[in-house]
């Protein structure tokens, strides 16, 4: 069942969400308008480092203790002292928010946002419980009731309607994946990432001494912005009643005589730009001929830029290699390397010392695993053959669900074959084997005549 948690929504300059609206799963890869990569997860808190819109535009959560320019995030249990996870942190924060506000007929009230969110599945702190989404949220107050308005924002148009007496209110989430997939936002409507349309040059958006650019807006001053895929960095609302002076001209880019309609072209912009790109660790398989040595391969991901990613045997005495950097191309990163010793490393550590502080990850070394199954159809019988990397070792390999491996094979009696065989070592290395299926196979007989005429 899906679950919609409470949130906490406020007419003001900066929105404070509180919960997530569980809502379409969008298939890993899938990609929106303007949203292109996400980087990896930092084990510091365990959300991304950063979302990479497709103009280049790295962002990274803001959830500083004290940040004029990143002011919308959850609270922290002590405000006085800094982040830490997950006992001093908040429960939501984004890489990107932009608001925009209007006042409408009758004293109500009008808001867009958009957001690219960071928050807790079931909403308290929780390690493991992490998810993103990106959100588009529209609302006004004192609207009529049955009445269809026309929101256009950054993020494209929609038309809705009131969803209980004179509110008006609707919520997008798309994102929310599986434990640790947070490619789900690719695939909704922010991006590219909005920002004031004096970025990159403002100074206003380079608070330290560096003289870089560190934000795309302040977070607090209502400003013209850019960034928006389809040319609409406007918010405007077209419907009846809607407009607090029906005399005026409340949308100067509507062309033709004042309609019933009110727009602005400011909005507040949070983000801050990301600073650290992080490291996935891919894989860690050894392979050995003999007892005193053999290689260890090793596999990770970053940011698609120059960086300075090694690494080094983490296991108890680490003294079967020395850190060794890895060789990089497109994001990804690759050594072959060479280790002494009676056992293979069984931890590595792979830094991207690149980082300010460096990022680390560690991965267990596994033997690699690798065979073929197939199943005769003429006998009935299932037949695997496996082999791991590791020709000193004495390595047991065993079937799933149908038993351990001798001398690397193993046949079974079956009337009906499984699509893939599950193999797996005791020095932890995994193959998932496709069945291939031979042999004639019983012809079918169900005593039926062709027609013809």
């Amino acid at each position: 069942m899906k679950r919609v948690l409470a949130f906490l929504f406020t007419f003001v300059t900066v929105v404070a969400f509180a919960g997530v609206a569980w809502a379409e799963v969008i298939p890993p890869g899938a990609s929106g308008p303007g949203l292109a990569e996400v980087g990896p997860v930092n084990t510091t808190d365990g959300y991304p480092v950063w979302y990479r819109d497709k103009n280049g535009l790295r962002l990274q959560s803001c959830v500083a203790q004290a940040d004029p320019l990143c002011p919308a995030r959850g609270a922290l249990p002590d405000e006085t002292s800094p982040v830490s996870f997950p006992t001093n942190y908040p429960d939501e924060g984004f890489y990107s928010l932009t608001t925009g506000n209007l006042d409408t007929a009758g004293g109500g009230r009008a808001l867009a946002a958009l957001a690219l969110e960071q928050a807790f599945g079931a909403g308290p702190v929780s390690n493991g419980d992490q998810v993103t989404f990106a959100r588009v949220r529209l609302r006004i107050t004192n609207a009529r009731d049955g009445a269809d308005y026309k929101f256009t924002t950054p993020a494209g148009t929609k038309t809705v309607q009131t969803s209980k007496p004179g509110i008006v209110f609707d919520t997008e989430d798309i994102g929310i994946g599986g434990k640790g997939d947070f490619s789900g936002a690719l695939g909704g409507p922010i991006g590219p990432f909005l920002t004031w349309d004096t970025f990159p040059g403002d100074p206003a958006l380079r608070p330290d001494a560096s003289g870089k650019n560190t934000y795309v807006g302040d977070g607090t001053t209502p400003h013209r912005i850019k960034g928006s895929p389809y040319g609409t960095n406007i918010f405007r609302i077209e419907g009846p009643g809607i407009n607090p002076n029906p005399g005026a001209d409340a949308c100067p880019s509507v062309p033709g005589p004042p309609a019933d309609c009110v727009e602005t072209d400011l909005f507040t912009v949070q983000g801050k730009l990301a600073t650290n790109s992080g490291v996935t660790a891919e894989r860690a398989t050894y392979s050995r001929t003999s007892t005193s040595s053999g290689n260890v391969d090793v596999f990770a991901s970053s940011d698609s830029g120059s960086q300075s990613i090694q690494a080094a045997d983490a296991s108890a005495g680490n003294g079967s290699f020395s850190p060794t950097s890895l060789v990089g191309q497109d994001g990804r990163y690759f050594a072959r390397i060479a280790f002494e010793g009676s056992e293979p490393p069984s931890v590595v550590t792979i830094t991207n010392s690149s980082d300010v502080p460096a990022t680390s990850k560690q991965m267990q070394v596994a033997d690699r695993v690798s065979g073929k199954a197939s199943y005769d159809t003429d006998s009935n019988v299932l037949s695997i053959d496996a082999v791991s990397s590791d020709a000193a070792g004495s390595r047991t390999l065993t079937a799933v669900g149908f038993g351990q491996l001798v001398s690397g094979s193993l046949k079974s009696d079956t009337q009906v074959p499984p699509v893939s065989v599950t193999v797996r070592s005791d020095a932890k290395g995994e193959v998932v084997l496709p069945v291939e299926v031979t042999g004639q196979g019983p012809r079918s007989n169900c005593g039926c005549r062709s027609s013809r005429r």
